[in-house]
C-alpha cells in the first residue's frame, strides 16, 4: 500500500479532509459566522501530488446547513448548500453540486426557510443515492418532556428528482416514523440504513423517558427498488431487516469494513454490548460480548485483519488483538504505544520518544505490516487523522 504523510492547513485549525481521488483531498474549512448565526465554509481541493490548493468555486458563499452524504461508489461530482435573499425579503436555500473533473457546478434544488433556524434549532440530512435521486431530510430539534435535554428528534423526509425537480414524500412507517440516522454502501446495488437515534450518545437512555424514544431498526435495501417503492409511495418498502431495538437496547452505528457489515447493540439495562461482523457473502455473524459500555468511548474496537474480524484490548504492557473466529488471543503490540487504527493491514500507532540527555522527547508516528508486525515506517510528528482510499493510505500531521 502507498503510504503519504501530508501535513494538515495548520492555518485553518477548522479543516477536515475528504480523499476523493487518489490524489486529491478535499478540505472543508470554517471560516467564521454570519449575522444569522450560520457557519460559511470554505471548500479546497489539495492536490497530493502537485503540493497546491485550489478553492472550489470562491464567488459563491457556502454555509453549514447540515450533512451531505453521497452513496455513489463512483462519483464526479460535490456537493454544498448556500444561501440568499430573494428581492421578496425570503431567504432561498440551495443545494450546489460541483463537477471536480471539469470545473462545472450546477443548482440541484432551491426552497425557501427560515434560515436563522439553522444556527442550532434545525439541519437538513442529504443522502444522495445515485446521479438522478436523493432523500431529503429535515431535522428539527426538540426537548425532552421534563426540559432538560433536547436533539434533533423531529424530521420530516423526502424523495427528490433532480431531473424534474419533484419532491415525494416518503410514507415507508419505518422510514417516516423513526427517520433515517445513517446509511452506507455495501455493494453498487445495496445499502444499508439505520434508523432511529442512539440512546447511548450523551447517555439518552437515562434521560429520555420510553414514550420519547424511537425504534431502532438495521436494514439492508435494493437502492433501485427502494427508489421505485418510494416513487409510489409505499409504506412498506422492500427491505431485509438485520437487526430491530427499542429503549431497553440501542444501537449506536453502522459500518463495512472489508466483507463485513459492522455494528454493536449495547443493552441499556446492563452496559452490555454485542459487537457483531456480518459476513455479506455467507451471512453469518462472528460477534462477542463487551461489558461496562456507557458512552460511545466505551465501544469496542473492531477490525478486519488478514479478512477475518478481530477486537483490539489496551492492556497496561501494550495492546491485544483477538480473532474472534478462532476465539483467542492472537497477537500483540508490547510496546507504549497508543493505537490509532487498522486500515488494509496496516496498524497505525503514535507514540512519545523517551527524553535523552542531548534530545527532546517528540511524538511520532509508526505503522506496522501484518503479518510480520514488522515496521513500515517511523515517522517524527504529530498525527491529526488517517484516512485511506482503495491502496493508498494517508496519514495526515501537524506542521
Amino acid at each position: 500500500m502507498d503510504i503519504k504523510i501530508l501535513k494538515k492547513n495548520e492555518k485553518d485549525r477548522n479543516c477536515s479532509n475528504t480523499v476523493i481521488t487518489k490524489k486529491l483531498v478535499l478540505e472543508e474549512i470554517e471560516s467564521g459566522k454570519e449575522v444569522t448565526g450560520v457557519t460559511k465554509m470554505k471548500y479546497v481541493l489539495f492536490d497530493t501530488e502537485n503540493n497546491t490548493r485550489k478553492e472550489i468555486l470562491p464567488e459563491i458563499n457556502k454555509y453549514r446547513l447540515g450533512i451531505i452524504k453521497n452513496l455513489s461508489m463512483q462519483s464526479e461530482y460535490l456537493y454544498f448548500f448556500t444561501y440568499a435573499l430573494d428581492d421578496g425579503g425570503r431567504y432561498q436555500i440551495r443545494m450546489m453540486r460541483y463537477r471536480y473533473l471539469t470545473g462545472e457546478s450546477e443548482s440541484i434544488f432551491v426552497f425557501e426557510d427560515d434560515i436563522t433556524l439553522y444556527a442550532g434549532a434545525k439541519r437538513l440530512k442529504i443522502f444522495v443515492l445515485n446521479e438522478f435521486y436523493m432523500i431529503v431530510q429535515h431535522e428539527y430539534k426538540k426537548s425532552n418532556k421534563i426540559g432538560t435535554y433536547s436533539g434533533f428528534f423531529d424530521f420530516k423526509s423526502f424523495l427528490y428528482n433532480n431531473n424534474n425537480q419533484q419532491f415525494y414524500s416518503i410514507v415507508d412507517e419505518n422510514l417516516s416514523n423513526n427517520g433515517i440516522a445513517d446509511m452506507v454502501l455495501i455493494s453498487e446495488t445495496q445499502c444499508a440504513i439505520k434508523t432511529g437515534f442512539s440512546l447511548l450518545e450523551d447517555n439518552r437512555a437515562g434521560i429520555l423517558s420510553e414514550d420519547e424514544a424511537k425504534v431502532e431498526c438495521i436494514c439492508f435495501a435494493n437502492i433501485s427498488q427502494m427508489i421505485a417503492d418510494m416513487l409510489i409511495m409505499q409504506t412498506n418498502i422492500a427491505m431485509d431487516v438485520i437487526e430491530q431495538v427499542y429503549y431497553t437496547s440501542t444501537l449506536p452505528y453502522i459500518d463495512v469494513m472489508g466483507k463485513y457489515f459492522v455494528y454493536s447493540k449495547v443493552n441499556n439495562l446492563t452496559n452490555e454490548e454485542e459487537a457483531n461482523f456480518y459476513d455479506l457473502k455467507t451471512k453469518q455473524i462472528t460477534n462477542c460480548i463487551n461489558k461496562n459500555v456507557e458512552k460511545p468511548e466505551d465501544l469496542v474496537k473492531k477490525y478486519v485483519i488478514g479478512d477475518e474480524p478481530y477486537i483490539a484490548v489496551k492492556k497496561e504492557n501494550g495492546t491485544e488483538f483477538v480473532n474472534l473466529k478462532k476465539a483467542k488471543l492472537a497477537f500483540k503490540f508490547e510496546k507504549d504505544l497508543q493505537l490509532v487504527n487498522v486500515i488494509s493491514d496496516l496498524f497505525i500507532f503514535t507514540g512519545i520518544s523517551e527524553k535523552g540527555l542531548l534530545r527532546k522527547e517528540h511524538k511520532f508516528i509508526e505503522i506496522f505490516g501484518y503479518p510480520q508486525q514488522n515496521t513500515i515506517l517511523r515517522e517524527k510528528g504529530e498525527l491529526i487523522e488517517v484516512k485511506n482510499y482503495k491502496d493508498s493510505l494517508y496519514i495526515f500531521t501537524k506542521v
